[in-house]
């Protein structure tokens, strides 16, 4: 038997003893463990030798998830067999992020449709009762036809979301100057939405690896989204500085003091806006310090200071 699990395909190892003497291991068990076994499988090899009773004890590494069953065997010896969980756990860690992106999308889809939908609705029902009133009806059809423009724009970017999430979406593979990417979407902005801007940056921003015009997207539906929500006549304060490894962009008012409360509900432009970041290694956040405030919007994004990356 021992010999035959010296050769086994699988990494399996025997501990004699009350001392746990490895005395015998396949080849894959020793590249696992070169050395001396973990103390958190040494501490489950000593319960399961003193309880008499089948346990077993997941190890984590750096690149792996590892499960490790320990079975009692005839002549005082512990049987222990090793299984690779980490495609499992990372099946399992997708399954869970999908989850939590639908429920992300559905809460954004039905928030930001209730707005026109119920805009319709009430100028529906002023067409009803003042028809003959030429103002009005004016006035009513304007409405549902703005309020049916935003549910098509609505709809185009849940589409754009689910082709961003399957993968569909094609995306470049370039060196991506930041600097000139956030400047462009803030000019952009600027002019299309007639905002103003007090602006921040701290030179150089490093480059990104990814797409410029699908970043130039996500940087714009962040900065349309402050502004739109920004104090009426105020400026939307956006600054930006390469921390170590990582460029870090604060759209709104960052607030020194205790770390600021996380904002869940996004409205459907930032989570397609979060997804197009994340395509490029980075994350989203929307952060306040105070119930009911405006939110700050933070993006961060891996980045190099040289272009030759």
């Amino acid at each position: 038997m021992t010999e035959a699990l010296a050769h086994a395909p699988l990494p399996i190892a025997v501990f004699r003893g009350p001392q746990l003497d490895c005395v015998t291991a396949s080849e894959p068990w020793r590249r696992l463990f070169p050395r001396k076994a973990p103390a958190a499988l040494l501490e489950r090899l000593e319960r399961t030798y003193r309880t008499q009773r089948t346990t077993n004890v997941t190890l984590q590494t750096a690149a792996r998830t590892l499960r490790i069953v320990i079975r009692p065997v005839p002549n005082e010896e512990l049987l222990a067999t090793c299984i690779d969980c980490t495609e499992l756990h990372r099946a399992r860690a997708e399954a869970a992020s999908a989850r939590r992106f639908k429920e992300r999308a559905l809460s954004a889809v039905s928030h930001d449709l209730r707005g026109p939908i119920s805009t319709i609705l009430l100028w529906e029902r002023i067409l009803r009762d003042r028809s003959d009133e030429s103002d009005a009806r004016k006035r009513a059809l304007d409405a549902i036809r703005e309020s049916a423009t935003t549910q098509s724009s609505l709809l185009a970017e849940l589409v754009e979301i689910a082709s961003v999430v399957a993968g569909v979406v094609g995306l470049a593979n370039n060196r991506v100057p930041i600097e000139s990417v956030l400047a462009g979407a803030i000019e952009a902005t600027a002019t299309a939405k007639r905002a103003a801007f007090t602006i921040d940056l701290e030179p150089p921003l490093g480059y990104a690896r990814g797409d410029a015009a699908r970043l130039h997207q996500a940087l714009v539906k962040v900065i349309e989204t402050a502004a739109r929500i920004a104090p009426a006549g105020s400026a939307v304060p956006i600054s930006a500085r390469r921390i170590r490894s990582q460029t870090v962009i604060w759209v709104g008012k960052p607030v020194p003091g205790r770390r600021p409360e996380r904002v869940n509900e996004l409205e459907l432009g930032l989570v397609l806006a979060g997804e197009l970041i994340a395509l490029h290694g980075g994350t989203l956040e929307a952060l306040r310090h105070a119930p009911g405030q405006v939110p700050t919007f933070s993006i961060s994004l891996p980045s190099v200071r040289s272009s030759r990356t």
